[in-house]
């Protein structure tokens, strides 16, 4: 029986069932977003494709009301209170809206970023888990952050998601726990540019670490890098 997810919506269904999670035998396979949060896990839900939660300022005073205006202040949906904003206002990203009609922020790759207004505290838990869905243009090649917890995933503790990474067409993950750092790396099955969904689990204690491309294992490994 089909199986289908409305990302927008956050309806997930097994036929013309709907459903909540989703299971193959004792292995959760699918669930909606708003479940990764539902026992008060430290997070962030970023939806640009969700007008209530974007401002055109950092002091969310001004909506954004169509395409091709910055974002200064985006709301986190996760229920955690992480919102992020950029009080610079040369380095705000614009929101823009593809072929298909779903909307995005598009980063100028120079110096457009966003921070969370407060630092989430993450030393409670040595699991990650982050999902992103990016189009990198074929004019970018230079190594570039998509999301990053600290300020280098050389640095210990920190945890960072790229693209490009290694290569034009590559999407990776790097990360540290007290000890060395490691970083794996994939390349998307497009030539640039690329437009993928990638996704990491990372359990430091394990250790068990994997990196996914479109819904596919892409890479794993064991390797320890501290707890």
């Amino acid at each position: 029986m089909p199986t289908t997810v409305d990302i927008e919506s956050q309806r997930m269904r097994v036929g013309t069932t709907p459903v909540r999670k989703l299971y193959q035998g004792t292995n959760l396979r699918g669930t909606r977003i708003a479940e990764l949060f539902a026992n008060g896990e430290q997070g962030v839900w970023y939806d640009p494709s969700d007008f209530s939660t974007l401002f055109q300022d950092a002091a969310g005073t001004i909506p954004v009301t169509a395409v091709e205006q910055p974002v200064g202040r985006m709301l986190d949906k996760s229920g955690r209170g992480n919102h992020a904003s950029q009080p610079t206002t040369t380095a705000r990203p614009i929101l823009r809206q593809d072929e298909n009609g779903k909307h995005y922020l598009y980063f100028d790759g120079v110096d457009d970023w966003m921070q969370t207004a407060s630092s989430m505290d993450l030393s409670g838990t040595s699991e990650v888990v982050t999902m992103a869905a990016v189009k990198v243009p074929a004019s970018k090649t230079t190594r570039g952050t998509v999301f990053e917890l600290g300020t280098s995933y050389a640095s210990s503790g920190c945890f960072g998601m790229e693209t490009p990474m290694f290569s034009a067409a590559a999407v990776g993950v790097g990360y540290r726990g007290n000890g060395s750092e490691t970083a794996k790396s994939i390349s998307s099955t497009d030539s640039s540019p690329i437009s993928i969904v990638f996704g990491a689990s990372l359990y430091l204690n394990d250790p068990a670490f994997q990196l996914r491309a479109d819904g596919n294992n892409k890479q794993m490994s064991s390797v320890s890098t501290g707890s």
